[in-house]
């Protein structure tokens, strides 16, 4: 499985995906290529990828999804809109987790603004009241982006 973090050490630094640093282009670059190898060649059937908060952003500006700053900055709790591809999940029924609300506890510099394009296969899975763009899975289910945390 591949983590891509959230941003803390970047955070230091004042790092967004959306910043022109060559490293952020290269990565990116190496994502998108993982990406298409995965979903459309069917390489790497073991891999998995999980992003969280900054992890997601640098993963869908990848794929040419829109990142901006966050008009909405505090740490508060938040409602999650979970939709029924969410809960019929594989992972999600395995986990034992029951179908309720669930509430996270968010903190965002930036965040997803735009949908990621459906020639992707990724679905919107969750959204809350103060980020539209919360949670994504792939058809396949080997990729899992969540922008709360």
């Amino acid at each position: 499985m591949i983590l891509l973090q959230s941003k803390l050490l970047f955070s230091y630094l004042d790092i967004s995906a959306y910043n022109d640093y060559p490293f952020l282009r290269e990565t990116e670059k190496f994502l998108k290529k993982l990406f298409e190898e995965m979903i459309f060649e069917n390489k790497y059937p073991q891999l998995k990828i999980y992003g969280s908060c900054f992890g997601m952003q640098i993963f869908f500006s990848a794929l040419g999804v829109k990142i901006e700053k966050n008009s909405f900055l505090q740490n508060t709790p938040v409602l999650l809109n979970l939709t029924d591809k969410f809960w019929d999940a594989k992972f999600v029924k395995n986990s034992g987790i029951e179908k309720k609300s669930m509430v996270i506890y968010e903190w965002h510099g930036d965040v997803v603004t735009s949908f990621c394009d459906e020639k992707y296969g990724m679905n919107l899975v969750g959204s809350s009241e103060k980020c539209q763009h919360e949670i994504y899975i792939d058809s396949k289910e080997k990729i899992l982006m969540i922008e709360g945390h």
